[in-house]
């Protein structure tokens, strides 16, 4: 099948569908350091050892369906690399003690041995059958345990301990079965330069990378993995990089960066599978992340991803350095891919931001305004009726129009009641225009990145000084319109790491965030700094009682529901998650109506429960397959579960994760 098919990817999931997939083969041990010079290399086998131990330990690993992997397939291999750097790896099985240090100096962070190439077509073999479990409807979805890791490696070159790029393989393999969009989340603390170079042009493929940067002195040292860096060519704006100046990074830095870029793009995107290179090298001892994320992060980030494309994620094992951190971070990614209740909730999670982390974000979402609606539009919900930005957003695959029904075609209804025709296009108001002022100065940027020669230098220095003299014209109008938007909303402020709370001028952090689009260190950038003066920002706690939105924020749940009491819930037997939503036969993303039982599409697909609610009134409530979340249309809000919901979330969650949650808050 040709990769470019339209096919349309749909996979039933029902109770009896095995739960997880678990691929892992004792050949993935065989590639070790064998030489006196390559002691101390931290890419060992006790890193996946480790893993399977602690799995077997917990008995997570008897609730997977096993697999022993196998070798990637030549062909699979070639849809990815070059046939010269396959060869290359396999002439690694003859290599000598001599021509290996030769080889390694020769290349970027790599070491060498006889089982190289043995290792890493088992640990691609391992990656893509995890990856077609879930594509062909076996599992709900997947972890591949494997090394060498592989983010880093290119078509034609190997680069930081990896040979074989396993994910990007694996995506490939995807695609070719039908798969039309497919969404690739990076957390190693190292930037997937790598799989980035492999997609960088690719509009099917979301790549999202969160990672230390350190202004390109972090590894691997490339200017490509600033914000800036959108994509290339029809990929533009399917690149994302969410890259931190500073070591040190906590829970909540992540937390955040999720809320504020990861599912408001993601979920907009609307995938359908989601491969995730999870390295957990940003864990808390890790010898090279120099970070603190804890076990929990990675749970919390594994369930919030399974609310997107009907839960097919897919975890394949990246970096990772002290074999007890990844031990136990992927452990419990693996219960939150088994549906376990959290380890622990992230509202206890009360430490602040570290200092760079609201610009980092910021930065990477003024960089993709221009091509997402669910930024362009900062947090409103945008519709037909309340329009995001004055001038027409790039249409994207992924961005897709709802598809009307022959009975809709006469009078189109706005996702908030009442009809388009005749409707004058509302004014822009003063957040409109400051969104579109601000969208103007990242295209007048070079987004494609950095410049890397003489004449692409003064191209970027005459772009320098086209974007500095527009943040000054545009600062003033833009601080009171940022301070409106609901990012910027009074809430319990965030600290800064020293403890005190961030001031209230707003114009420091749009200069400085807007400044710093050009290269570190302009000067011609540095014109358009305003004093230091700093926005008091905020973020709600994503604890397990919220959902993330369309608006790209996390919304606190509405208590105490009035409409909840009048439901008399019939819960269908049997519940089947797979269900075609009953106006267009779509798959994915359905919710069922509370009171009728009749099961839709959601907002990101063709809106018909919406649609639904709008031809019944009095149907408020309705629940999401996907997430579990409760929205009741007459609140307008998202809502908590409580004792006349609990029965359908307890049968929609033990469908999907074989266990019930009474009594137990949202995740």
């Amino acid at each position: 099948m040709d990769e470019r098919s339209n096919t349309r990817f749909r996979v039933k999931q029902e109770s009896t569908v095995s739960r997880t997939f678990l691929a892992y083969d004792p050949a993935l041990l065989k590639h070790k350091p064998w030489l006196p010079h390559q002691r101390g290399e931290p890419e060992v086998p006790t890193r996946v050892e480790n893993v399977m131990r602690r799995l077997n330990r917990a008995r997570l690993d008897t609730r997977c369906r096993r697999s022993s992997g196998r070798d990637a397939k030549g062909e699979e291999i070639l849809q990815v690399h070059t046939p010269r750097h396959l060869q290359w790896v396999k002439d690694l099985r003859n290599i000598t003690a001599d021509t290996a240090k030769v080889l390694e100096e020769a290349h970027d962070s790599i070491y060498v041995s006889k089982d190289t190439y043995t290792s890493s077509v088992r640990a691609a073999g391992c990656a893509i059958d995890a990856t077609m479990s879930v594509v062909s409807g076996e599992c709900s979805n997947a972890v591949a345990v494997v090394r060498p890791p592989g983010h880093h490696a290119f078509a034609d070159a190997p680069s930081g301990f990896c040979f074989l790029n396993n994910v990007a393989i694996a995506t490939k393999q995807a695609k070719l079965a039908g798969v039309s969009r497919i969404l690739i989340v990076d957390w190693d603390v190292h930037h997937g330069n790598g799989t980035q170079s492999l997609f960088v042009d690719d509009p099917n493929v979301l790549f999202i990378s969160l990672h230390r940067y350190d202004n390109a002195e972090f590894y691997p040292h490339s200017d490509k993995a600033h914000p800036r860096m959108v994509g290339e060519g029809n990929g533009v704006g399917f690149n994302v990089n969410v890259a931190w100046n500073s070591a040190k990074l906590q829970d909540k830095d992540y937390q955040y960066a999720f809320q504020q870029v990861v599912l408001p793009i993601a979920k907009e995107f609307n995938p359908e599978l989601i491969l995730v290179s999870a390295g957990f090298d940003a864990a808390e001892k890790d010898p090279l992340g120099n970070c603190c994320l804890q076990p929990r992060i990675f749970f919390h980030m594994t369930r919030w991803l399974q609310g997107l494309a009907n839960g097919k994620v897919v975890l394949v094992l990246e970096g990772g350095y002290n074999v007890d951190s990844v031990a136990n971070c992927m452990v419990a990614c693996v219960q939150a891919l088994l549906g376990d209740a959290p380890p622990s909730s992230l509202a206890k999670c009360k430490g602040a931001l570290t200092a760079g982390t609201i610009e980092s974000v910021a930065l990477t979402r003024m960089c993709h305004k221009p091509y997402w609606r669910t930024l362009a539009s900062d947090g409103k919900l945008a519709s037909s009726a309340q329009p995001a930005v004055t001038e027409t957003l790039p249409k994207r695959i992924g961005i897709c129009e709802p598809a009307k029904d022959s009975k809709e075609e006469e009078e189109e209804i706005s996702m908030e009641g009442g009809t388009n025709k005749g409707k004058k296009e509302e004014e822009p108001g003063a957040e409109d225009q400051a969104v579109v002022a601000l969208s103007r100065v990242a295209a007048a940027m070079d987004l494609a990145g950095p410049a890397s020669d003489t004449a692409a230098t003064a191209d970027a220095t005459a772009a320098d000084a086209t974007a500095a003299d527009a943040i000054t014209d545009v600062v003033a109008a833009t601080t009171a319109s940022l301070t409106a938007c609901p990012a910027f909303a009074d809430s319990t402020p965030i600290a800064t790491t020293t403890g005190t709370a961030i001031s209230t001028d707003a114009s420091s952090l749009v200069s400085d965030m807007l400044g710093k689009m050009s290269l570190e260190g302009s000067a011609t950038a540095s014109k358009a700094y305003t004093a230091k003066k700093q926005v008091t920002l905020t973020v709600e706690d994503c604890t397990d009682g919220v959902h993330p939105t369309a608006q790209g924020f996390v919304v606190v749940l509405k208590k105490d529901c009035p409409h909840t009491a009048a439901l008399s819930l019939t819960v269908p037997e049997p519940l089947n998650l797979g269900q075609a939503c009953e106006r267009c036969d779509e798959t994915y993303e359905n919710w069922i109506c509370l009171t009728c039982n009749a099961i839709a599409c959601g907002r990101g697909v063709n809106q018909h429960m919406v649609r639904h609610n709008q031809r019944n009134s009095n149907h408020h409530l309705v629940l999401s397959f996907a997430d579990l979340s409760l929205w009741c249309y007459a609140c307008d809000s998202y809502i908590e579960w409580d004792k006349h919901t609990q029965d359908m979330v307890d049968a929609v969650h033990l469908a999907r994760h074989g266990v019930a949650v009474k009594g137990a808050s949202a995740m």
